[in-house]
C-alpha cells in the first residue's frame, strides 16, 4: 500500500494526534491517511487532531477521494466524546478556502474542525501548552 504525506504520532497521554505534511499532497493522501490512522493500535478515535499544513503549496488530483474521507469519518460513530482537531494553514487563503469546504464536508461528523494561521492558535484552541 502506498504511504501518505500526512505523517503523523500519536501520544496517548496527551491524547492527541500530531500530523504534518509534505509541501505537495494529492487528495488521495487524505484516504491514505485515515487508513495509516486507523491501522495505528494507539488510535481509537477519541484524541484530538494537530494538523500542520502550513508547508502545503499544491493540493493536486480527484477531490473525489476528499469526498470518499469525509463520507469515512462521518459513518464512523464510535466516538465517546467529541474530538476536536485543530487545521494550521500558514494563513495561506486557498488553503484556508480548501478546507473550510473540508469542514462543510465533515459536517455529519462528531468531530470538531477549525482553521488557523499558526500553531500557537491551534495550540490555545486544543488547550495545549
Amino acid at each position: 500500500m502506498p504511504s501518505s504525506r500526512i505523517h503523523f504520532s500519536i501520544d496517548p497521554n496527551r491524547n492527541l494526534i500530531t500530523a504534518v505534511s509534505e509541501p505537495t499532497l494529492d487528495y488521495v493522501d487524505f484516504n491514505l491517511h485515515l487508513k495509516e490512522l486507523a491501522q495505528d493500535p494507539l488510535f481509537d478515535g477519541n484524541q484530538d487532531g494537530l494538523y500542520d499544513f502550513s508547508a502545503v503549496e499544491k493540493i493536486s488530483g480527484d477531490p473525489g477521494f476528499w469526498e470518499q474521507t469525509a463520507d469515512a469519518i462521518n459513518n464512523h460513530k464510535d466516538v465517546s466524546r467529541e474530538p476536536k482537531v485543530a487545521i494550521v494553514t500558514g494563513g495561506k487563503r486557498r488553503l484556508e478556502g480548501a478546507f473550510d469546504g473540508w469542514k462543510v464536508m465533515m459536517s455529519l461528523s462528531h468531530v470538531r474542525y477549525e482553521t488557523f494561521s499558526n500553531v500557537e492558535q491551534a495550540n490555545a484552541w486544543l488547550g495545549i501548552e
